[in-house]
């Protein structure tokens, strides 16, 4: 996996940025996780959480913890591979930052819009299904609001967008 950090790394300043975020939100005592916003022509991947997991039945963008040990842009590389089988081609744009009462602690996550080698059929191996959303569609799907916002930035539907306020 050492060629998709190397093309996540080539912003050395978002890169720095992300370190020092990194460690402020691990001497805090959060947990840290990224959501990777996968765009595909006018649309972004949202995957369905299990029943029995954490937000069950509940609809996000692929992402998770960032292991010990790890930095963002390894971690989103991984999480990439884990939930979808594609490999990351670059960290793209960052789109924001939310906390959330996550398993048991308070939760960081850094959201970004991401370029993936789609090559390999997408798997899903930690969630029940898959699909592609637009802004007309998105509003359908039951998200958090912190993930409905990622999904907004990523579509391009800003809060300016009295139609693309979601209710969470």
């Amino acid at each position: 996996m050492t060629g998709a950090v190397r093309a996540v790394s080539e912003s050395g300043r978002l890169e720095r940025w992300l370190v020092g975020e990194l460690k402020e939100a691990r001497r805090r005592g959060m947990l840290a996780t990224v959501g990777l916003a996968v765009r595909q022509a006018d649309a972004v991947l949202l995957l369905k959480r299990r029943a029995d997991d954490f937000l069950p039945n509940f609809w996000e963008v692929p992402g998770g913890h960032v292991d010990p040990g790890e930095s963002i842009p390894q971690a989103a590389a991984r999480e990439l591979w884990e939930e979808t089988g594609w490999r990351l081609a670059s960290l793209g744009r960052y789109l924001n930052r939310f906390d959330y009462e996550g398993e048991g602690a308070l939760t960081r996550e850094w959201n970004f819009l991401i370029e993936a080698d789609m090559t390999a059929p997408l798997r899903h191996p930690e969630h029940q299904a898959a699909r592609w959303v637009t802004r007309r569609t998105f509003r359908r799907y039951r998200m958090t609001p912190g993930m409905r916002s990622v999904v907004e930035l990523a579509l391009g539907a800003g809060w300016d967008d009295e139609e693309g306020r979601g209710d969470g």
